[in-house]
């Protein structure tokens, strides 16, 4: 602190000097050129004077008597009477004289230039004295016939120098003056604060090698003294927290060799820092020494892997930032090998990521559990299958009625128009009439199919299905109910293709329609409406809208219709499984459906299907649930 003191004084010293010593000369000077511009000014004025007045017959001793000889005064460069055309008609030194004006300057060592600004003095108000580097310069036009001007230049480098020894030796002065001062200073610093700043130096080192106990106990009001006490407080301080600590840190170590979980530190490169005593057993090894500075994700493998973790996932797993989560599987020297849950987290040091924690949990109770669980679980919904076979049976007839339904009236209108030909039958409608019969026979075998799932997998696949042409499909197959009692009504996007299973697509499309055409009570197509919508959302998935204007499901009611068994229709209409059903299908290719209803409006479905297009690349196909 003295010497940063001390030389914080020097420095400001210093620069105040430099400081005072450039603004005096540059006062001084100033003063002393203003002073023998004057004077030179005042001897060109008295020799203009006496040249008004007497003629130039006397001009060179006026000049010489007026500005001096040059042997006397060394400052005098020039002085000269110059003439209309130039020419020096009188000069100090007389030498000069009869030489142009131009070579005259250049003899005395003075820049010709001068000689071209004597005409501009020879204008009215032409007189101008100036300092030009280190001359004194007058240029003064004499009012007598062919105005001739007089030329005067002094040095003033001489008297420069003069005041730059006088403010040398004044701040020489000052700077003596201040060097005893410092040194004063110095001396009261040595003897009245060195002593306590030992001590307090000595206290502050006895304190970083872990001596607690240190302190400065300075005595006095001063600032030293201040210091010293703050010292002391701080190091009380320190030491309360350092004992806190040391009670934490046991703590903390209490708990991690508690802990059933193995837990390893590592570095920035995956190296082994720290484990606590759950993780030397699970990787077998009887001392930390063993595994301290080893790679860390080199004991490890994937499951139903023999290599080691690839680098790639290494590099992941020591530098993000986020928690890595991982079943791997730790060989044993025995031979075994353990199913462990990796769980690593980042370890951040004031924002900067400087190692990892790995928790590696022992997963073989939980999948020895799950594997029980696995098998009783299969064994529950075998039975739980088998078991709603029977239950669903009496709901069989629901589904079969309305295929069914097509192929009686089809092979009905196949008769009546047989009854009606006299001759022979119309090949091409008679074809019509027997593929129609021939498709609502496959959508039997479907149905009961469908109800076959409960106790088997063998499920359809999922694909492309063409929404629309789907749509299409159904409302043929349900123009026998639709005809007598609503207008069809189409509103198509051409949404393409969305995922799903097309023969259960028509089908939840099928029931739909058939419950709008039921819902509808009276026979009056032009005054009811099934309207059928497509469209893609925001999400860019496919939406299917069914809509009509029959009687409206009752708002306590509503959240019920999926529930299976659960039916509004007369005894012997409806089972309850048409929209459990179409439920069941939708959910089971990620889709969803709402219903929104109003009694004596009417009913709107709306089935949220997944595009083809949010499919990515190469997704395999996948059976239908």
């Amino acid at each position: 602190m003295r010497s940063s003191v001390l030389f914080l004084l020097v420095v400001f010293a210093l620069v105040f000097g430099t400081f005072f010593f450039r603004m005096r000369i540059e006062d001084d000077s100033r003063r002393a050129d203003e002073e023998k511009l004057r004077v030179l000014s005042k001897q060109a004025r008295r020799v203009r004077q006496f040249l008004e007045h007497g003629g130039i017959e006397s001009a060179g001793a006026d000049m010489i008597r007026q500005f001096g000889a040059m042997s006397e005064d060394p400052t005098l460069r020039i002085a000269l009477l110059v003439s209309a055309n130039c020419n020096v008609l009188a000069a100090n030194p007389p030498e000069l004289v009869a030489l142009s004006a131009a070579e005259a300057l250049r003899r005395s060592g003075e820049s010709p230039a001068l000689a071209a600004e004597i005409p501009d003095a020879r204008k009215p108000g032409g007189t101008r004295a100036s300092i030009e580097s280190d001359r004194a310069i007058v240029l003064s036009p004499v009012q007598i016939p062919g105005r001739p001007v007089i030329l005067a230049v002094r040095s003033v480098a001489e008297t420069r120098a003069a005041v730059r020894r006088d403010v040398s030796s004044q701040t020489a002065a000052l700077a003596l003056i201040f060097l005893a001062l410092i040194a004063a200073l110095w001396t009261w610093l040595e003897v009245a604060l060195n002593r306590r700043i030992r001590r307090l130096v000595d206290a502050a080192a006895r304190f970083a090698v872990d001596d607690l106990e240190a302190r400065a106990r300075l005595g006095g009001n001063d600032e030293l003294a201040l210091a010293g006490r703050a010292f002391d407080a701080m190091a009380d301080s320190v030491a309360q927290t350092r004992m806190r600590l040391l009670e934490s840190e046991a703590r903390v170590r209490l708990l991690l060799d508690s802990t059933a979980e193995g837990l390893c530190g590592l570095d920035l490169s995956g190296r082994i820092t720290f484990c606590n005593p759950a993780a030397l057993r699970l990787l077998h090894v009887a001392h930390p020494g063993q595994l301290l500075g080893s790679a860390f994700y080199d004991l490890l493998r994937l499951p139903g892997s023999e290599q080691t973790l690839d680098k790639a996932w290494v590099d992941l797993a020591l530098q993000t930032r986020a928690r890595v989560e991982q079943e791997l599987s730790l060989p044993c020297p025995d031979g075994t090998v353990l199913a462990v849950h990796h769980s690593g987290g980042p370890v951040l040091l004031q924002g900067v990521l400087v190692g990892r924690v790995v928790t590696l949990t022992d997963l073989t109770g939980k999948k020895r559990a799950e594997e029980e669980l696995r098998k009783s679980q299969a064994q529950l919904r075998m039975a739980d299958r088998l078991a709603t076979v029977g239950t669903l049976s009496a709901g069989v007839a629901h589904e079969i009625n309305n295929p069914l339904a097509y192929t009686l009236a089809n092979l009905g209108y196949v008769a009546e128009r047989l009854r009606e030909l006299p001759g022979t039958p119309d090949c091409a409608e008679v074809v019509t009439a027997v593929e129609e019969a021939t498709e609502g026979a496959e959508r039997v075998r479907r149905i009961v199919k469908d109800m076959k799932t409960l106790s088997r997998v063998d499920d359809e696949t999922i694909g492309a299905v063409d929404v629309e042409r789907a749509l299409d499909a159904s409302v043929n197959m349900a123009l026998h109910e639709l005809r007598h009692k609503a207008t069809v009504m189409k509103d198509y996007a051409g949404v393409g293709f969305a995922r799903a299973n097309e023969g259960r697509l028509v089908q939840v499309f099928l029931n739909l329609l058939v419950n709008a055409a039921q819902a509808i009570a009276t026979t009056q197509p032009d005054h009811n409406e099934v309207r059928i919508a497509t469209c893609l959302d925001a999400e860019g998935r496919v939406a299917v809208e069914i809509s009509d204007t029959g009687a409206g499901i009752p708002e306590d009611v509503l959240p019920r219709i999926f529930d299976p068994f659960f039916t509004t229709k007369p005894l012997g209409v409806g089972t309850g499984l048409g929209l459990s059903i179409c439920h069941s299908l939708i959910t089971a290719v990620g889709g969803h459906i709402e219903v929104a209803s109003k009694v004596g409006v009417g009913t709107r479905f709306l089935i949220i299907l997944p595009s083809v297009a949010q499919e990515p690349a190469g997704a395999a196909v996948r059976p239908a649930a």
